[in-house]
């Protein structure tokens, strides 16, 4: 079996990093103080993303030797199984298990912001991309258990509601601060 750490990101991370500096500077002249904040937020979203990947991916476990004896754990049952645990009275447990919801919930607030920043005019189609991003980080997952042949893992559609709930809030909060910013205050569906 073989583990990849969390720091298998670390390479391509300064690699993308180093490509936008070089990018930057190269346009520096060109390049307005409204861009030098755009490009700011392009790198800390960029960030972001890697430690999204970092958290739901890393460690990876590849099990090339032993078949796959553990199916894959799934979870279809809505809202349910976190209540079951956290009646179980155990306060470790349920410090862990509110954790995981508010985790849950934070998980895609800067994607949410970073779309209402930058496009603030198109609500439908960032709805979109939010429930498409957070169920491919779902299904991902459960493909990496497949493909890797370790289960440790679970695909749970609990992960799917909160972390929608959490971004489509963040997203309707963040795009009411821009349209306060605006002088027309419009934005089109």
């Amino acid at each position: 079996m073989i583990r990849i750490k969390t720091v298998a990101l670390v390479i391509p991370f300064f690699i993308v990093m180093i490509i936008m500096v070089i990018q930057y500077y190269r346009n520096r002249r060109n390049v307005d103080p409204v861009n030098n904040g755009l490009v700011l937020i392009n790198f800390i979203f960029i960030t972001y993303v890697f430690l999204v990947i970092g958290v739901l991916y890393f460690p990876l476990y590849v099990n090339y030797n032993d078949p796959f004896t553990v199916l894959p754990r799934f979870n279809l049952v809505p809202i349910l199984p976190i209540l079951e645990e956290i009646n179980y009275r155990d306060m470790r447990l349920t410090t862990t298990i509110l954790l995981q919801v508010f985790a849950n919930l934070a998980l895609f607030i800067p994607l949410s912001a970073y779309l209402a920043y930058l496009r603030a005019d198109s609500n439908r189609r960032n709805m979109i991309i939010l429930i498409a991003v957070s169920l491919s980080a779902e299904i991902a997952q459960l493909a990496l258990t497949l493909v890797c042949r370790f289960c440790d893992r679970v695909f749970d559609v609990n992960d799917i509601l909160l972390n929608l709930s959490g971004s489509l809030l963040a997203y309707r909060w963040f795009s009411s601060l821009m349209i306060k910013k605006k002088p027309n205050g419009q934005v089109k569906d």
